[in-house]
């Protein structure tokens, strides 16, 4: 039970605002952090240039779209299963709920201090696909 099932509205209401304006800035982030990740359209890497006798910054077209820490960690896609699908397939459908929402959790409370905009879009996946199987179950 939680303190605010005998509050009244008006704490609710202010609970329910500040919720809001969280999920505002968090938004905000998000997109602020994509927009920088669009503008950049290669990653950067030095080269030796044996012309120049020096290194020399290339760019990797496209290396940006192959490494998806969030959608696809490639760490999680080595072999022939997704390790997502692999989990999914050894726990029972209330279990499999709880560890969606126990990696929810995780990602919400560490954003801050370990990866930023990257937990917080891992935090998103891991909703989205609580919904997704709240829905299916």
């Amino acid at each position: 039970m939680s303190f605010l099932d005998h509050s009244p509205a008006e704490e609710w209401d202010a609970l329910s605002k500040k919720r809001r304006a969280q999920a505002r800035r968090v938004n905000e982030a998000i997109k602020d952090e994509q927009r920088v990740a669009n503008s950049t359209k290669h990653k950067k890497h030095e080269t030796w240039d044996n012309e120049k006798g020096e290194y020399v910054e290339v760019s990797w077209p496209g290396i940006n779209e192959m490494f998806d820490t969030v959608n696809k960690p490639e760490h999680y896609n080595i072999g022939i299963v997704e390790c997502i699908d692999y989990i999914q397939d050894r726990l029972s459908d209330e279990e499999f709920l709880g560890y969606l929402n126990g990696n929810l959790i995780k990602y919400l409370h560490r954003w801050k201090d370990k990866n930023g905009i990257e937990d917080l879009c891992k935090a998103r996946w891991y909703l989205d696909k609580l919904i997704e199987e709240k829905c299916n179950v």
